[in-house]
């Protein structure tokens, strides 16, 4: 939700469509699956000390003449968070990103495969949320 109401906090084109901000909105009371194609969403924590509290750093990628991608992280207390959409129009980019996201890490919020233990077992620090924060560009 806070990356869906930061996409409208900046100026210029949108990068979350209406139908994902239904999706969320419909979504609030149900108890199936959200069905948000093409999103990532992981959650970590956090024991560095360099990031602000709170923290947000967010990227827009334009895609050809229709498509936007974008990426927020947020750090939020101890929580780390990241969120992408947009990606089902960037073939292969969602394995090149698994791949940079330090998994131990970060656990899959969304789409979550399978079940998962909290916290991770490996934490966030400094020199990990450095390059879960730029990782979107450096695929790129």
């Amino acid at each position: 939700m806070t990356t869906m109401v930061d996409d409208y906090a900046q100026f210029g084109q949108v990068a979350i469509s209406q139908a994902e901000r239904t999706e969320l909105y419909r979504h609030r009371e149900m108890n199936d699956a959200l069905a948000l194609h093409g999103w990532e969403i992981s959650i970590g924590e956090y024991v560095g000390s360099e990031l602000q509290n709170p923290y947000r750093r967010r990227y827009r990628y334009r895609i050809g003449a229709s498509s936007t991608a974008q990426a927020t992280t947020l750090r939020l207390g101890a929580a780390f968070l990241t969120a992408h959409s947009g990606l089902g129009a960037l073939p292969g980019i969602i394995p090149i990103l698994a791949a940079a996201s330090f998994q131990p890490a970060l656990i899959a919020v969304h789409p979550n495969a399978h079940e998962t233990a909290w916290p991770p077992w490996l934490k966030v620090h400094d020199v990990l949320a450095e390059r879960i924060v730029f990782r979107v560009r450096e695929a790129l």
